[in-house]
Formats: structure tokens, C-alpha cells, sequence
């Protein structure tokens, strides 16, 4: 409360001055992109043989990787009809039927996840690029 206080007496532009949610030029020596890393986990690791064979045969008779338990979306039904005010959607992640918010899937239904394929493609990737290197 001190601290808010404190800063609430402040001058404005003086509190945001050296935010990095400040909309500026990029000053970076390298490409934004280049510069920050939003992978969470090592993107050059080789699998070994045995993790590759998991990646492998983790994949369906219809060559996807499934997975469970995922972000998913009501699919676009119009805008929603509902006007009156509510707490009822407060304290989950989504609303109602029209709403288009991603929410956890806490059912067995299996999907498809982008997430997924990426990092085991970007595995198997790793993989044939090391054993062409040798």
C-alpha cells in the first residue's frame, strides 16, 4: 500500500518511464526475434534413439499426435445474445456457449495440439540434423 501510494503521488510519465510495456522503438543489436527466446524448453536438443522411438509410435493410425486434457474453444456462433450483467463467468475461463475464450478440457477427448507437433517435429528435426552432421 506504501508503494502504491508512493507512486500515486508521482508523476505519471516518470512511474512508466523505463516500462517494458511502453510502446518504443526495438533498440536490440540482434532481429526481435533473434533476441528473445519464447521456446520453454531447449529447441536444439537431440532425443535419444529410445525417446525418438516414443515420438514415433505415440503417433495414431492416422499419423497424429492426440493429445488430452488441452486449451480448446467454443467454435464462432454469432455474438452472444445474453446483455444482462452477471457474475456467473466470473471465476472460470469461459462464458457462456458464445463465447469464444480458450478454456481447459478436463474430459478424455482427444485432439489434435499444435504445441505437440511442433516439439516433436522439432525433435525428430533435431535428430536427422545431427546424424547428417556426423
Amino acid at each position: 500500500k506504501a508503494t502504491y501510494d508512493s507512486l500515486k503521488s508521482m508523476d505519471p510519465d516518470v512511474v512508466v518511464e523505463n516500462s517494458p510495456l511502453k510502446p518504443a522503438k526495438y533498440s536490440g543489436d540482434k532481429t526481435p526475434q533473434k533476441s528473445c527466446n519464447l521456446n520453454l524448453e531447449n529447441i536444439d536438443r537431440v532425443p535419444s534413439w529410445t525417446e525418438l522411438q516414443q515420438i514415433i509410435s505415440s503417433l495414431d493410425q492416422h499419423n497424429r499426435w492426440l493429445m488430452s486434457h488441452v486449451m480448446i474453444s467454443h467454435p464462432y456462433i454469432g455474438d452472444g445474445q445474453k446483455k444482462e450483467p452477471t457474475d456467473k463467468y466470473a471465476s472460470t475461463y469461459v462464458g457462456d456457449e458464445t463465447d469464444t475464450s480458450p478454456y481447459w478440457n478436463d474430459t478424455g477427448t482427444k485432439y489434435i495440439s499444435t504445441e505437440k507437433y511442433i516439439e516433436n517435429m522439432r525433435l525428430l528435426i533435431n535428430y536427422l540434423q545431427s546424424i547428417k552432421q556426423k
